[in-house]
C-alpha cells in the first residue's frame, strides 16, 4: 500500500476509439496503489475488504460503489493475507470527454449534479438500495465481453442509465431522520476522542461513560454505522499516526518503540503485525519509501 503510486492510463485499456472499458476483478493483496488519468465507477459484487482512496480507509462490502475522479489515489484490498473472504469489484471506467459528450445530450443539467461537482472536488462513495447496480453491471459487462453488433451504443446507454443511478442514491427523496444524524455524531465523537488519547490505554468502558452509554450500545452503534468493531477502529487510528509520524521528517529519529509507544501500543510484535496487516508493508519499510521516493503518508493531513 505504501509504494510509490502508480499511474494507469487509458489508452491501455481503450481499443479502435471507444473511451470505455469494463471489467470483474478479483482483488489481490499486493497490488499497489494508483491513479488514473480516465473517470472510474467501481462496485463491490462480492465479499468485503477495505478500500483506500485518497487519504482515507474505508471498510466495503457487497454493494458498495465508488465514483474516482481522474487523479484519486486509491486501490481495494480484501480484509487479510491470504484472503479468507474474497473482494470481487467491477470496474467501468471511461474518459471525461465521453462524459461530457453524453451527460450533454440529457434534457436537464440537474440530473447528475452532485456527480458532476464531485468530478472536480473529490470522489464519491455510495450504497445500493437493492441489487440494481449489480443488475447493471452484470448487462455491461456482457455487452462488453461479447462485443455484440452495436455494443457500443448499448454501453453509452448503459453508462448514462447508471450516472443518473447513482444520483437517485446520493439524492433520498426523505431527509435523513434524526436517529442517523444523532448516530453520526456520536461516531464523530468517538473517532476524535480516540485521536485525542492515542497514547493511552483507551478503555471501552470510558468511551462508553463519556457518551452515558453502555458498553454494549456504543459497540452496536459502531457496528451498525462502520460496519468496524471499536477495537477495529482504535487500532486502525493508530496505525494512521504511526504513518503520519514516520512520514513526518521532524520525527526521523524516533525510533520504532517511541513510535509504538506514541500511539498507545506496548507490544512491539503487536505494533509490527497491526502495522503490516494495515498497510501490507513494515514499518521500517514505509519510512525508507517515503524517505527515498519523498511520498506523503496517505493518511497524512
Amino acid at each position: 500500500m505504501m509504494k510509490s503510486i502508480m499511474l494507469e492510463r487509458g489508452d491501455q485499456f481503450f481499443n479502435e476509439g471507444f473511451s470505455m472499458y469494463v471489467n470483474r476483478v478479483y482483488e489481490q493483496f499486493d497490488l499497489p496503489i494508483h491513479q488514473h488519468d480516465f473517470i472510474e465507477i467501481c462496485y463491490v459484487w462480492e465479499g468485503g475488504g477495505f478500500h483506500y482512496i485518497g487519504d482515507e480507509t474505508v471498510r466495503v462490502s457487497k454493494g458498495d460503489w465508488f465514483l474516482i475522479p481522474i487523479g484519486v489515489p486509491h486501490i481495494f484490498r480484501p480484509t487479510s493475507k491470504p484472503a479468507k473472504q474474497h473482494l470481487v469489484v467491477g470496474n467501468c471506467i471511461f474518459n471525461k470527454s465521453l462524459f461530457q459528450q453524453l451527460t450533454a445530450q440529457l434534457p436537464f443539467k440537474g440530473y447528475i449534479t452532485k456527480i458532476n461537482d464531485a468530478l472536480d472536488t473529490g470522489w464519491l462513495q455510495g450504497r445500493e438500495a437493492g441489487q440494481e447496480l449489480q443488475r447493471l453491471f452484470e448487462q455491461m459487462h456482457e455487452e462488453f465481453m461479447l462485443k455484440r453488433t452495436g455494443y457500443e451504443a448499448v454501453l453509452y446507454g448503459l453508462l448514462v442509465q447508471l450516472l443518473v443511478m447513482l444520483e437517485r442514491g446520493l439524492s433520498p427523496a426523505m431527509p435523513a431522520d434524526s436517529k442517523t444524524n444523532a448516530r453520526a455524531a456520536v461516531i464523530h465523537q468517538i473517532k476524535t476522542y480516540i485521536q485525542e488519547h492515542l497514547h493511552e490505554k483507551i478503555k471501552l468502558q470510558h468511551i462508553a461513560d463519556k457518551h452515558k452509554l453502555s458498553v454494549r450500545q456504543i459497540q452496536r452503534i459502531v457496528r451498525e454505522s462502520t460496519d468496524m468493531s471499536l477495537s477495529e477502529i482504535i487500532s486502525l487510528e493508530r496505525i494512521k499516526r504511526s504513518c503520519q509520524l514516520l512520514s513526518e521528517p521532524k520525527h526521523e529519529q524516533m525510533t520504532m518503540t517511541e513510535i509504538a509507544s506514541r500511539v498507545g501500543i506496548a507490544d512491539m510484535k503487536q505494533f509490527y503485525k497491526l502495522f503490516k496487516t494495515v498497510t501490507a508493508t513494515t514499518p521500517v519499510k514505509y519510512r525508507n519509501q517515503v524517505k527515498q521516493e519523498g511520498a506523503k503518508s496517505k493518511f497524512a493531513k
